[in-house]
């Protein structure tokens, strides 16, 4: 990769846990706690799923990750096989947490999208996730970050954060994101029962046809209300 380096974490058949970074603050409220994910990666270091330990005795929740690329108007077969898509990283400040990179290849043009489809074992109530490092570089990479399951809300929005995260107006930038600063991370809730969830990662209008270097964000600190 030609811009910002994920730092990877990801060990075969052993977990990388996250640190709640801007969780509602509603669960605190009602005496409840996030439940947080422990992201899972097989041998080749790619995610193969995440898991909660609930929030008591049979309550633990599985999830199912699936990754799709759509690259020049056609389905990519296996967008895992780029060597970064599906790996996991780390937040590179306090309080740090783990994620999973979506990376569209150098070469990439606008209106590619990968998207990261996880599917819970049974419904759980406000579930929350981060996107880090939304950003963009004039010339270079526009990120472009909607997500198809909604009902959300913004928990937290760093300074370089723009949109509203739905596909009419995506989460975007206008500033270049730094590894040590939260600036370019938006943390979004559902308050109600979810089973499933969706992010949709775009090429925007980085006013090059055909980028020569790569971009990427991660999604992480994902988890949900232990009362639910």
């Amino acid at each position: 990769m030609s811009r910002r380096t994920v730092t990877r974490t990801a060990v075969w058949a052993v977990p990388v846990v996250s640190t709640a970074v801007g969780a509602p603050a509603l669960a605190a409220s009602r005496g409840c706690q996030s439940v947080l994910g422990r992201l899972y990666t097989d041998q080749s270091g790619d995610i193969s799923s995440i898991h909660f330990a609930g929030s008591g005795p049979g309550q633990a929740v599985s999830a199912g990750v699936a990754i799709t690329q759509v690259r020049r108007g056609r389905t990519v077969r296996d967008p895992l096989g780029n060597g970064v898509t599906g790996t996991t990283g780390t937040a590179q400040y306090q309080p740090g947490f783990y994620y999973v990179v979506l990376s569209h290849d150098q070469g990439m043009e606008v209106g590619d999208v990968l998207t990261m489809t996880v599917t819970l074992s049974r419904p759980v109530a406000n579930f929350f996730l981060t996107l880090t490092q939304v950003d963009h570089l004039g010339g270079y990479y526009d990120d472009e970050v909607w997500l198809g399951t909604p009902g959300f809300s913004i928990v937290t929005r760093g300074t370089e954060v723009l949109g509203t995260g739905t596909q009419a107006v995506p989460f975007s930038s206008g500033s270049e994101a730094s590894i040590h600063s939260n600036a370019n991370d938006v943390t979004v809730t559902w308050p109600g029962s979810l089973d499933q969830f969706v992010v949709n990662y775009v090429v925007g209008d980085a006013g090059e046809r055909l980028s020569q270097c790569g971009q990427w964000i991660g999604v992480g600190n994902v988890g949900y209300d232990s009362c639910g």
